[in-house]
């Protein structure tokens, strides 16, 4: 699993046989061998505080150069890409806001709401805000989402104007704008392309759509994707994480190694 460089590869982890370890070994090995410059190492995982252990195993496994390897959430990486490229879509980037808590984004559907008449007292606000994160996490945009529901896709077309007049980004929003970016602007994609040689994903078993998406525009070209996972444990599901995506790996990377880590090293 680490020294598999070249191409695509699954590691199917059990619980305690080391997932986080195998990440962090590979990237040193890929900056030992000299295969890569430490910032040409892409790290990503799912939760702030998985972020957080993958930057200290790194630590504990490379020198001073383990902070130039990007290590942290999707989300962070998305956000950092339209921070750098939000012109693109009319955003000024040196003033983005960033909506990620709930009373954010309910001040922005209330505002929506009242832009269309309704009242918003008399309105499912929290499911309309959760309609319209499983939307945005499926890489749906209003137009997609009217064509078969024409009230919410009214609702989520207001709510991304109040967002876009006030220069901001939810949650999730990031990966939204960050695949569409990377589609539409050929520059851009071979700029990270060509700035991440090598991608290395923790806790594969929890990817979404939108996170697959990402991955596999990044992963255009050299393919160098190293992906490791559970899949018994699949702990986000009701944030629109597919175990799919796992279990299918071969199917999108007919090429791949699949490695089986089966020793658990955690329990006695």
């Amino acid at each position: 699993a680490v020294t598999t460089t070249e191409g695509a590869l699954l590691g199917v982890a059990g619980p305690g046989s080391g997932k986080t370890a195998v990440i962090a070994a590979r990237a040193a090995y890929i900056i030992d061998q000299g295969l890569a410059d430490p910032s040409a190492v892409l790290a990503v995982t799912f939760t702030n505080k998985a972020g957080r252990e993958l930057k200290r195993r790194l630590a504990s496994v490379l020198d001073e150069s383990a902070r130039e390897v990007w290590a942290g959430t999707f989300h962070a990486f998305a956000l950092g890409m339209l921070r750098q490229w939000g012109g693109h879509f009319g955003f000024d980037p040196d003033h983005l806001s960033v909506y990620a808590d709930e009373e954010d984004r309910r001040a922005a559907l209330t505002k929506a709401l009242q832009s269309l008449g309704l009242d918003p007292k008399s309105q499912p606000r929290r499911a309309l805000l959760d309609s319209i994160s499983r939307a945005k996490d499926r890489l749906l945009w209003p137009g997609d989402v009217r064509e078969r529901d024409p009230e919410l896709g009214a609702v989520y077309e207001a709510y991304q104007e109040v967002l876009r007049r006030r220069n901001a980004l939810d949650f999730d929003d990031f990966l939204l704008f960050a695949v569409r970016l990377l589609e539409e602007s050929p520059d851009v994609a071979e700029c990270q392309r060509d700035l991440y040689r090598y991608i290395l994903v923790d806790e594969y078993q929890d990817v979404n759509h939108a996170q697959h998406r990402l991955l596999a525009l990044l992963a255009a070209g050299r393919g160098n994707l190293c992906v490791v996972g559970d899949p018994l444990q699949n702990l986000f599901s009701w944030r629109g994480s597919d175990i799919r995506y796992l279990l299918e790996f071969q199917r999108d990377y007919p090429d791949a190694r699949v490695v089986l880590l089966e020793q658990n090293y955690r329990s006695t």
